[in-house]
């Protein structure tokens, strides 16, 4: 008798659970995928994100810029997902070696390591420990490019040329 009391109650709780969480799910989105580049998903947050720090920076950006903004996350995740094909890799004394520059630079723009920790209302070692994986992503990217493009060797006049041929 108590275990049929406890399984129906069990039964209800989940039940109830889980009618909520499919509310939820049907009333709002949280986060979307709006694109994948091999193993590396791009969320319609991390667009958003990057808008929205432009756009407290510029308030007359438009938001054609998020197209631009998507275009450059895709190509950031492309280079990303070469650089895991090629099994290239960026040491940790790399990333902390440009963390600590980027953060003596910021630190420097607001003139003190208060300033910088009141204006992100975060420790220094919070922020770098969220920007940590981003600056490694960038690190990465970058390498890959520069070894796409080192031999690539393109005159004035090539370019020229190149334009000339297009028709108008």
């Amino acid at each position: 008798m108590i275990m049929r009391s406890y399984i129906k109650t069990i039964s209800f709780i989940a039940v109830s659970l889980m009618s909520q969480i499919l509310w939820a799910q049907n009333d709002s989105i949280i986060d979307k995928i709006i694109a994948i580049v091999g193993e590396e998903v791009v969320l319609r947050s991390d667009v958003e994100k990057q808008y929205i720090e432009l756009l407290n920076q510029d308030p007359n950006t438009t938001t054609n810029m998020k197209c631009l903004i998507l275009n450059g996350v895709l190509q950031q995740k492309l280079l990303l997902h070469k650089a895991i094909v090629d099994s290239v890799s960026i040491s940790d004394d790399e990333v902390e070696s440009e963390l600590e520059r980027r953060f003596r630079h910021y630190i420097q723009m607001l003139g003190s390591r208060e300033n910088f920790e009141k204006f992100y209302k975060k420790s220094i070692v919070e922020l770098k420990d969220e920007f940590r994986i981003a600056i490694k992503e960038q690190l990465l990217s970058n390498k890959v490019r520069t070894t796409i493009s080192q031999d690539i060797n393109v005159s004035p006049s090539e370019v020229k040329d190149f334009f000339s041929e297009i028709p108008e």
